[in-house]
């Protein structure tokens, strides 16, 4: 948009999938909402290189050959990151651009790389770069915060940060397989004023049913807090709903009696990975062992796990600190209460 751009001519943009939406606008004005980022942009298909090593540091003219080894190879650098030690510099460049990349490195630092002066060029295959950006940014505290705590929700590492002086956007090189995690958990956490819960109910019996009855009958009053519940799956042993945009609770429980589909936990897991829903939470409300014996495997695939069920946490000692440490590492909540003689 650039040759519109510099006469300070607007731009709509039109999904062509949706044509009735209202599309987002970019020109001078900023607007009413007083958001401080605007927007999150991707790139995919990308390498990262990182060229480090003893002779980086306090060597003049080490970057500029680094970047003019790429320029004369004609080949586009994306993103530029360094470390503070300058012991190393990283940038992105297309994935179709790797093989030029190492031969121009490797000839242009042939003596370097012999002597150890550097270490071998190191290439990061397939990775994004997920950015925010927004004027409002700059005077803003915690935006940069607030994005890392979203990407650490959805248990996406990142491989490098940058940040331009002006401040008006922020940038993270993540694993080109979790960008749709990445940006769901952005836009739910930076722009919705809604918490959403993805909610998968094991066991529709007593306890159970009234569950989902509860939910159908608050959502409303839930909805005025700001909360979401969107049951996306019900099961008992003998059938399984699954909805990964949330089922309709009306007469449910005909539609379970209906229900033909061979019950499968491992159904609910690549549910959830297929459609990236990041924050689903299992209800365990049965008393099986085999379910609990797999709790581990549903924290460490994202789920949050809530349940009354006691065989878990009465199996060895050894499940017991498993499923904590799986919780922990996976930023998930394992949350268990029961009632003692039942």
């Amino acid at each position: 948009i650039a040759p519109i751009a510099q006469f300070h001519i607007p731009c709509l943009i039109k999904n062509s999938f949706n044509p009735q939406g209202a599309g987002t606008l970019i020109g001078q004005d900023t607007g009413e909402d007083n958001l401080a980022i605007k927007g999150i942009t991707t790139l995919n298909d990308l390498t990262m290189v990182n060229v480090s090593g003893p002779g980086m540091k306090g060597m003049v003219g080490m970057a500029s050959r680094v970047f003019g080894a790429m320029s004369s190879a004609g080949v586009s650098i994306v993103l530029i990151t360094q470390s503070s030690s300058e012991y190393s510099i990283s940038f992105c460049i297309e994935a179709d651009d790797k093989l030029k990349a190492q031969q121009v490195l490797a000839d242009a630092f042939e003596l370097e790389l012999k002597d150890g002066l550097l270490e071998p060029v190191d290439f990061i295959d397939d990775v994004s770069i997920v950015t925010l950006v927004g004027d409002g940014m700059r005077t803003s505290r915690g935006v940069a915060s607030r994005f890392f705590s979203s990407l650490a929700e959805v248990n996406v590492n990142i491989v490098a940060i940058a940040q331009g002086s002006s401040e008006r956007a922020i940038s993270a090189v993540i694993p080109e397989d979790k960008i749709s995690e990445a940006i769901k958990a952005c836009h739910e956490n930076l722009f919705n004023s809604k918490y959403f819960l993805d909610v998968f109910v094991v066991g529709v019996g007593g306890v159970g049913g009234e569950l989902v009855d509860q939910i159908q009958r608050q959502q409303s009053k839930l909805a005025e807090k700001g909360i979401v519940i969107r049951v996306c799956g019900l099961a008992n042993s003998k059938g399984l709903l699954l909805d990964s945009e949330g089922l309709p609770l009306e007469h449910w429980r005909d539609r379970m009696s209906a229900a033909t589909e061979e019950f499968s936990l491992a159904r609910l897991i690549a549910l959830v990975q297929r459609n990236h829903i990041i924050n689903p939470v299992l209800v365990d409300c049965t008393s099986s062992e085999d379910i609990a014996n797999q709790y581990a495997d549903f924290l460490a695939a994202g789920f949050h796990v809530v349940t009354p069920n006691k065989k878990a946490n009465t199996a060895s000692m050894a499940y017991y600190h498993q499923l904590r440490d799986v919780a922990r590492s996976s930023r998930r909540k394992l949350m268990y209460e029961t009632t003692v003689g039942a």
